[in-house]
């Protein structure tokens, strides 16, 4: 599928004002050769066959970003309405993804017949409709409803999953329904889902396509975490909360969209922000970070390979666990002077990070925290820090030496492991703590001690 077609697939989800009535002359002239029509209907580039290219140009022209004749304006309404829309955009989309046999009536289980006839219209179309079959689903405790729970015996790679099961609304996609499916491609989600829970997606690794439909109102924890082939996402308007990771690890999404109706959250700067706390939540390799935010989310810049650097505003108190995790061309961060702890994994396989100044005011350094940052050279640690968690510096092969604080009064184990060029180690301490775990170092360095250190042409030296 070309590249556009998520791009258009979500932006359905826009309530984006409808374009002018198309020409009356042009409705009659086809309306007098209505057989020829039915055979093109929804065909913007008047070839004969209708696929992306004619989802892309109608999209243009509803967005005002390209123009369709009037023959081609015709065509492309295929709601009957006067005017080409947004509502006209999703019928061909789903027509194209073989999500609809029918471009003018939403598909129904009794509108068709053999061969793709549709017995409202009775327009033979070119498309097949194909629901995927063998899907699990489980009733909800509504008894009115149902969740998808699983691919059950389905070998689709692009998953239709259907309005009803059992003559029951499908309403949610459910926890960790899709998880680990890697060959799935696309997912056409019915409109009368509401939730999309915990990791339904997650680590559908070739998800190239799928749109948010406009009932949803809750996002869960990592649901689309580690999409890696997901480019764009449109969160509609009734969105009102989306969990921590969420979008986390989708390596390639560079565009994200929220409607502009939508009360709970907003984009500027390539970021997506939570209002109500001023929260990123999701930050791409062409982020700026706004002014007002005051929190990184968990996993917010997860696997942005190309994120080379980024200015993280003094308002921001607090950044969590994982959040700049797998930044491979990360060089160098400023960590404001409102942080009070750098969470687990925050920069866990920032490889390019060559130095890092932890500010005053931050009094824990999480696990793993900058586990992998193999070009690390050099780290410095203020006196404010009182805890040091399981293996935070572990892998940083180019680090030489690190002086630690008196402050310090918990170490964890293997703080140190595999930091292959460490030489010295520098403690405010004339023996160990006795909050310092007995394999704290886990390194050939060699440990110093001391409560009394001064610097001799930058080499800490006892006084």
């Amino acid at each position: 599928m070309k590249k556009w077609s998520l791009v258009l697939l979500v932006a359905v989800c826009l309530g984006i004002m409808p374009m002018p009535p198309i020409g009356v002359a042009a409705q009659t002239a086809l309306a007098e050769n209505n057989e020829n029509r039915s055979l093109v209907f929804g065909d913007a580039t008047l070839d004969g066959t209708i696929d992306m290219e004619d989802v892309t140009a109608a999209m243009r022209y509803v967005l005002k970003a390209g123009d369709l004749s009037e023959d081609a304006a015709v065509l492309c309404d295929v709601t009957e309405d006067g005017q080409v829309n947004m509502d006209d955009v999703s019928r061909i989309m789903r027509y194209v993804l073989k999500a609809e046999t029918c471009l003018k009536h939403t598909w129904q289980a009794a509108t068709f017949v053999s061969p793709k006839t549709c017995t409202v219209c009775k327009r033979t179309e070119g498309g097949v409709l194909t629901l995927s079959e063998g899907l699990e689903f489980a009733p909800n405790e509504d008894g009115t409803s149902y969740t998808v729970t699983g691919m059950g015996s389905c070998l689709d790679t692009t998953v239709v999953i259907p309005e009803t099961y059992n003559e029951k609304k499908v309403t949610c996609i459910g926890y960790g329904a899709f998880r680990d499916c890697t060959e799935l491609t696309d997912v056409v989600i019915p409109a009368g889902v509401t939730l999309i829970d915990n990791s339904a997606f997650y680590n559908c690794t070739a998800l190239k396509n799928v749109v948010i439909p406009s009932g949803v109102t809750d996002i869960g924890i990592a649901a689309f975490n580690g999409c890696s082939n997901l480019t764009s996402i449109v969160i509609p308007a009734g969105v009102k909360s989306i969990g921590e990771l969420a979008f986390s690890g989708c390596v390639k999404l560079i565009n994200m969209t929220v409607s502009e109706n939508n009360t709970a959250y907003y984009m500027q700067g390539n970021c997506l922000i939570e209002k109500k706390t001023h929260k990123l939540l999701k930050g791409m390799n062409s982020s700026v970070i706004p002014a007002d935010v005051t929190a990184i989310g968990a996993g917010a810049f997860m696997g942005c390979g190309s994120l080379n650097g980024i200015v993280i505003p003094q308002g921001v108190t607090s950044i969590g666990e994982l959040a700049f995790s797998g930044c491979d061309d990360l060089i160098g961060i400023v960590i404001p002077q409102g942080v009070s702890s750098i969470g687990m994994g925050t920069f866990l396989g920032c490889s390019s990070l060559a130095s890092v100044i932890i500010p005053e005011g931050v009094k824990s350094i999480g696990e793993c925290a900058f586990y992998g940052c193999t070009g690390l050279k050099s780290v410095t640690i203020p006196k404010s820090v009182t805890k040091i968690e399981l293996g935070a510096f572990s892998g940083c092969h180019a680090l030489t030496s690190v002086m630690i604080p008196a402050s310090v009064t918990t170490m964890a184990q293997q703080v140190f492991m595999n930091c292959s060029a460490l030489s010295d180690i520098y403690c405010e301490a004339k023996v160990q703590p006795a909050g310092w775990h007995s394999n704290w170092n886990d390194s050939a360095a060699a440990v110093h001690w001391s409560d009394s250190w001064k610097y001799v042409n930058g080499v800490p030296a006892v006084k």
